[in-house]
């Protein structure tokens, strides 16, 4: 045979020792992914409940971003905590609206942060108010605030749930 003539070798290609371990753990993984035991699949499934439930409450902020009926407002009390509230508050304060969900009108601007009454002899921080159109939907909000219970969402029964008090608008 001529050097022009050779025939092409095969070429064999060993696994390295590095290969074959990457190989086994990745095996030795997805079997462990399997197989869990009875508690990581009860930590698994509280994570999944309770990601399943923190959607659910963004997706209830959300609606309660633009101008809601009462019946969503009392709905709504089931799905948000009391600090979810504040943030749908602070976003709508960013939107300049009223503060109150089921209040359409633009947020008052108010000089100043502090009111003196000088018949009570009082000083009022006014800061708060200032998220509202006014004082009626300041004490209906903050109303359905107070209502708004700490109880993490997974963990309520959302079944026999109470449902909250809501003051309409002009009432």
């Amino acid at each position: 045979m001529s050097t022009s003539e050779k025939k092409p070798r095969k070429i064999q290609k060993r696994k390295s020792k590095k290969n074959d371990n990457i190989d086994s753990q990745t095996r030795s993984s997805q079997t462990n992914q399997t197989k869990l035991t009875k508690k990581q699949q009860l930590i698994k499934q509280s994570l999944e409940t309770r990601k399943h439930f923190e959607q659910l409450s963004l997706e209830w902020q959300e609606k309660l971003y633009e101008t809601v009926s009462l019946g969503i407002l009392r709905d709504s009390a089931k799905f948000i905590l009391p600090h979810h509230y504040q943030e749908i508050i602070e976003e709508r304060n960013a939107s300049k609206m009223c503060g109150y969900p089921i209040c359409s009108k633009p947020k008052q601007v108010i000089q100043g942060q502090y009111r003196i009454s000088y018949h009570e002899r009082k000083i009022y921080d006014i800061s708060e108010l200032k998220n509202y159109c006014s004082t009626i939907c300041f004490a209906s909000s903050k109303f359905f605030f107070t209502q708004l219970s700490d109880e993490p969402l997974y963990l309520r029964d959302l079944q026999n749930w109470k449902p909250v008090d809501v003051i309409p608008l002009g009432g």
